[in-house]
């Protein structure tokens, strides 16, 4: 056998000796993660480590990257990552040793073949999930605060969250980690094959749960919502950038990653009658979220939707803290609009059947919707609800006998969701505005109205009276009677076809049924500032 083969097959046993990292390092360090604040608590792997400014963890050497978060009442929490990248100092032992092995054949003649083994093998032994420690500490900067509602805002409620990305806006990057934390840009980037497609359920829920731990859900007036103290949100994801990090000890061990989301939102605020009252799009960059070596893709789809999640909340964030929508927060006394009292000229006759009912309420076309109205003064003016013409760039109403007029928007009031329009039209008979109470619990009574389709024009269905509800001061009228989109302003009348109330809504679900509500006729009056007068004009 050649020397330097002989030499070096003797030494073999020798490697064990180079490991003194590996074997002699602790399986567990101890890491400092400071919050900075006295009432952050820390998770490390989702296992609860302690409370406070500092927390010290004993953090497992497994060479997986360590997902770190920060949860601390005010605020969203906080994710960053750690891991082990730092050579055990013991490692300086293992380099002696193996220079004393590698230089043995070389000394006593055995040529290069020693060396090449013990050069190629030694260093790749050393490099056991000991070998290498975390730094000693990791402090988490990243605060997002979150203030609680207060009594002079509105209540904000979610209606979606969207995603309309183009291929050429789904980016994914892959960086080295030096390049990364030196801000190089990365060594692959790739565009999305298909537009993305994300269920909206997961980030409703996300949203949905810092609107109602804050406050800003109202949850007293679940049936009856509020007008003009409500806002309604929309998002819609535009762009999104996927950035993958990775740290390779070995080119025996697959590397360790992490991912960073940079999401591209539309935001849009609305009010209750889903008018855009604001928009603005916002950029914003997650935390830093885990990927483990061991994850399947379905856990790893899972962490990149949370890493995504975790972007879209915290431009939500930035958005709510904007001057322009902290205004519209605010309640203001101005939203409830003061008007000087308009008189009405009544018409020659008021309706006093169920067959002049139908004659006098109308449909009201507004773009792609409808509604209902009913005719109150001799000369085309007509009440519906605010809803019914909101946003509206033209109005068309169709009477009863399918002639179609255009109207003009006369005066409105948001908060009691009210609205008077007018026609170019002369009627002798309409309805009569009753200057009290008109109707009583259980009494039958009929809706009169254009449910669903403009071919159901004047539809009239029968019910009774099933309660009287308050809200802040507003009184509303409980009815089983059978309404659909398009009853909104319609007429809630008696048997003698009398004005009773102005259709308002219905609530709507699985399993619910039958139960609608009503402005009373009476309060148009003062809601409207409106008289109605006689004689002539």
């Amino acid at each position: 056998m050649h020397r330097s083969v002989y030499l070096t097959l003797l030494g073999l046993p020798w490697i064990f000796l180079t490991g003194c990292a590996t074997l002699l390092s602790n399986q567990y360090q101890e890491v400092a993660i400071q919050t900075n604040a006295p009432d952050a608590s820390v998770y490390v792997d989702n296992h609860y480590v302690g409370t406070g400014k500092t927390v010290i963890a004993d953090v497992e050497k497994d060479r997986e990257v360590k997902q770190i978060r920060i949860d601390r009442k005010g605020y969203k929490s906080e994710y960053t990552v750690h891991y082990q990248q730092k050579k055990s100092p013991l490692k300086i032992l293992s380099w002696v040793t193996a220079g004393a092995v590698i230089a043995a054949p070389i000394l006593v003649g055995g040529g290069p073949i020693g060396y090449t083994l013990y050069s190629i093998f030694i260093p790749l032994f050393d490099n056991g999930q000991r070998s290498y420690q975390y730094s000693e500490k990791v402090a988490i900067n990243r605060e997002a605060s979150i203030a609680s509602k207060q009594n002079d805002q509105k209540h904000i409620f979610l209606n979606s969250t969207s995603f309309e990305i183009e291929e050429e806006n789904l980016i994914i990057e892959s960086y080295k980690l030096k390049d990364y934390q030196q801000q190089q840009g990365p060594y692959l980037t790739e565009l999305g094959k298909d537009k993305l497609r994300i269920r909206n359920t997961i980030f409703n829920d996300a949203l949905n749960n810092v609107l109602f731990s804050y406050g800003f859900i109202d949850t007293t007036q679940t049936i009856l919502k509020k007008k003009t103290n409500t806002l309604y949100i929309s998002a819609n994801v535009t762009g999104l950038k996927i950035q993958q990090i990775s740290k390779s000890f070995t080119m025996l061990r697959a590397p360790s990653r992490f991912l960073v989301s940079e999401a591209s939102i539309e935001w849009t605020i609305s009010d209750v009658y889903q008018q855009p009252k604001y928009q603005q799009s916002i950029n914003s960059s997650s935390g830093e979220f885990a990927l483990r070596s061991n994850y399947s893709s379905d856990n790893n789809f899972t962490v990149i939707t949370a890493s995504i999640e975790d972007a879209v909340t915290t431009s939500f964030l930035k958005f709510l803290k904007t001057h322009d929508v902290q205004k519209l927060l605010r309640i203001d006394a101005e939203d409830v609009v003061a008007r000087e009292m308009m008189s009405i000229l009544s018409a020659d006759q008021s309706v006093q059947s169920l067959v002049a009912a139908r004659e006098a309420t109308v449909t009201i076309m507004n773009g792609d919707g409808h509604g209902s109205g009913c005719i109150i003064g001799k000369y085309g003016e007509i009440v519906t609800n605010y809803h019914v013409i909101a946003g509206a760039s033209e109005l068309t109403v169709k009477l009863n006998n399918d002639k179609e007029y255009s109207a003009e928007v006369i005066r409105y009031n948001e908060y009691a969701d009210l609205a008077l329009i007018k026609i170019k039209e002369t009627f002798e008979t309409t309805y009569k505005l009753p200057v009290k109470k008109n109707y009583t619990l259980g009494e039958e009574i009929y809706a009169i109205g254009t449910p669903t389709s403009i071919e159901l024009g004047q539809t009239l269905s029968k019910g009774i009276i099933s309660s009287e509800r308050e809200q802040e001061g507003q009184e509303w009228i409980q009815s089983d009677v059978s309404v659909n989109p398009g009853n909104s302003g319609g007429a809630l009348v008696n048997k003698q076809g009398e004005l009773v109330g102005i259709v308002n809504s219905k609530l709507m679900g699985v399993g619910i049924e039958g139960i609608s509500f009503c402005i009373p006729a009476r309060d148009i009056y003062e809601l409207l500032k409106v008289k109605c007068v006689t004689g002539i004009q």
